[in-house]
């Protein structure tokens, strides 16, 4: 029977701070890294993960990750993966790749394997016993070795950790280790974004916070924090400096005995120690912020009067994730005449087909720059050799006679059944503002006007939410979990037209 211990945690009342050292650093200039500022995002490296004296960076945009020496702070080589990738980790040789459609890839001896690993939503992937476990948005670790089989709590080793925002000022850590349970309440001054974990080492537990700053548009400032299992009251905490150069799934990482964090700065990338154990600087090497969500491409974004039949009755929040998830499981066969290079189409548009889509069999839809093709369509088009998705968002092929796909504003009014294409700056026409986003339901969404809309299909325990969009991240229609950082600036809206009843 496990003992249940409660220890009420005051954030302002700390005992310590981090050791913080830049261990590795890698400038844009340095030849291998690139970013891509696009109209609704900037993507570059999202994911990392060190092994010893390697560290890997993931780039999914470009389906490859940079292998690096940290100790010579020099590049190895480049390694191909899959579209799609979330997240990866390292056992040895081996190469763990899980990816948002729903796959874990096995990379070894450039021999890859693929498995499918269930429905819900993958925020990450860890090591357990030399073997990977899933970590999933509801809070719950994914076992691929025992048929899929889940508990609750993410584990690290022999520890589980859950993590819930319990109010609006309250989140709780729940600590399962061996035989003992452990609660951890903590109260913020500020409303609670998410409270995620991070890893344990010993009898310490890292957690992630996101406070809000703003609730509407959202801003959010960032802490982790080191819970004491033994002492039960200690607590060490550091504010993370707002540095976001690009789209991350995860910056910050406990591995092995490290707790490492990947800095995204305009200049490069830097990874940081923070350590507990040890003397050192405790200040972050940074005077300044910068999020990508205020530097993105300006560009015009499309119109059209496109109408489809108007709805005849209210949608309910059901029906709004059925349209949205019937986008993700769409079979069609690309064949080479589906795709292109840059090219100046008969209308005197330009399109370009997305990297991932190439011939073979396909269960996505991809993106493309003002479209908004309904399932059927697309299928029907794409079997007719109609080129699938454009990520050039320099000029707009209207309809659905050339280039077929949509963006995110038209998947967002497909999956709400509007009458027409809103975008994002006109979707205020058939919605309202929320006043949090801990108010936001199933089928609501997150809108940044003039950049990028996404559909909310589950408000997280730990305040996350899990978002199906059309977007620039991976140039496809994919579900994911978003933190609130990734969503700074962006409004919580509800359709007008939305039914309570399920």
């Amino acid at each position: 029977m496990k003992n249940l211990c409660i220890a009420l945690l005051l954030i302002v009342a700390l005992h310590a701070d981090f050791a913080i050292d830049k261990i590795f650093s890698v400038s844009y200039e340095r030849g291998q890294i690139t970013v891509h500022n696009n109209t609704d995002v900037a993507t570059g490296i999202d994911n990392f993960y060190v092994s010893g004296d390697d560290l890997y960076l993931l780039h999914s945009s470009e389906q490859r990750i940079l292998h690096y020496s940290l100790s010579q702070q020099e590049y190895i080589k480049s390694i191909d993966i899959p579209a799609f990738a979330i997240d990866i980790a390292v056992q040895g040789q081996v190469i763990f790749v899980v990816t948002s459609d729903q796959k874990l890839h096995i990379i070894n001896s450039r021999q890859i394997s693929s498995h499918s690993v269930g429905k819900d939503v993958i925020s990450g992937i860890h090591i357990v016993n030399n073997m990977p476990v899933l970590h999933l948005a509801n809070g719950s670790t994914l076992d691929p070795s025992q048929d899929g089989r889940t508990v609750k709590g993410w584990q690290y080793g022999n520890t589980h950790v859950y993590t819930e925002k319990v109010a609006q000022n309250m989140g709780k850590v729940v600590v399962h280790h061996n035989d003992l349970e452990m609660t951890f309440d903590i109260p913020t001054e500020l409303e609670l974004g998410s409270i995620v974990p991070l890893g344990v080492h010993g009898d310490k537990v890292f957690v992630r916070i996101e406070n809000l700053i703003s609730s509407s548009p959202i801003q959010v400032s960032q802490q982790i924090l080191c819970l004491n299992i033994r002492n039960r009251g200690h607590v060490i905490a550091t504010t993370i400096p707002n540095i976001h150069n690009n789209f991350s799934y995860n910056d910050c990482k406990q591995i092995g005995n490290t707790l490492f964090k990947m800095m995204l700065t305009p200049q490069g990338i830097d990874i940081i120690t923070l350590s507990t154990e040890k003397d050192g600087a405790t200040a972050w090497p940074y005077d300044y912020a910068h999020h990508y969500n205020d530097h993105l491409s300006q560009i015009a974004e499309p119109v059209t009067d496109e109408v489809v039949e108007e709805p005849k009755t209210r949608i309910s929040r059901s029906q709004i994730i059925w349209n949205a998830e019937a986008y993700l499981g769409v079979y069609w066969s690309c064949k080479s005449k589906n795709t292109t290079g840059l090219k100046t189409l008969p209308d005197g548009s330009k399109i370009r087909t997305p990297k991932w889509v190439k011939s073979g069999s396909h269960y996505k839809i991809p993106y493309k720059w003002g479209g908004f093709t309904s399932v059927s369509v697309f299928k029907q088009k794409a079997s007719q050799g109609k080129y699938a998705g454009s990520d050039y968002t320099k000029s707009v092929s209207w309809g659905d006679n050339h280039c077929v796909g949509v963006d995110c504003s038209g998947f967002v009014s497909r999956a709400w059944g509007t009458s027409k294409k809103y975008g994002t700056s006109t979707i205020g026409q058939v919605s309202t503002q929320l006043s949090s986003t801990s108010k936001l339901k199933k089928g609501d969404a997150l809108n940044k006007r003039g950049s990028h809309i996404v559909l909310v299909i589950e408000n997280n325990p730990s305040g996350t939410v899990s978002v199906i969009e059309a977007s620039g991240i991976d140039w496809a229609v994919s579900k994911r979990t978003r933190n609130l950082s990734s969503m700074s600036g962006y409004k919580p809206i509800y359709y007008n037209n939305v039914s309570e009843w399920k």
